[in-house]
């Protein structure tokens, strides 16, 4: 799945995962007014998650720690309203909150764990690069057997797919005009 279908999928899943479990405590009336207020707060759950799990910049977690402040605020002010009126919303605001909060937890996590695969790569191939173009490692025999007992496999596996990647790019653009 790409990054670009975990927004939909982590609304929907949660909203509708936290939906199935309070549906038997809901009046028919009120269903599809909390599954939209779910919708809603998923969403902003997995847009903070998605973007703090993709980012390494500092800025985003504050933006997390003010999304989550501000929904703390709201969340308490809206009890403290419906308690007084003796309703029994403030059960709705708390699953809403749960959804928010699972939302914002699987995005993160799922984020984060598809900018991890990149960088892993980006780390071996920078690593292998630097053993396979050093001449002292190159030259000597003893050293050069050791390199490639350790990472040989690996270097051979991430050439190949930068030759792959070289050899669709350069068969997918044509070849410049010859005057």
């Amino acid at each position: 799945m790409t990054t670009i279908f975990l927004w939909p999928a982590v609304c929907l899943g949660t909203a509708g995962f936290v939906w199935i479990l309070v549906v038997f405590f809901l009046e028919k009336k009120m269903r599809s007014k909390v599954f939209v207020v779910l919708l809603g707060l998923t969403s902003l759950g997995a847009t903070v998650g998605t973007l703090g799990g993709l980012s390494r910049e500092a800025a985003v977690g504050e933006i997390m720690a003010a999304s989550l402040g501000l929904l703390s605020g709201l969340v308490v002010w809206i009890f403290a309203t419906d308690m007084s009126k003796g309703t029994n919303s403030g059960t709705i605001v708390s699953v809403c909150v749960l959804a928010f909060s699972l939302s914002l937890f699987v995005a993160y996590f799922e984020a984060s764990n598809r900018r991890a695969a990149p960088e892993r790569y980006l780390f071996w191939r920078t690593h292998c690069v630097e053993i396979y173009s050093n001449h002292d490692v190159i030259e000597n025999a003893l050293t050069f057997n050791i390199a490639s007992e350790a990472f040989g496999e690996i270097c051979a596996n991430i050439f190949k797919y930068d030759r792959s990647l070289l050899i669709m790019n350069e068969s997918a653009q044509p070849a410049p005009a010859q005057p």
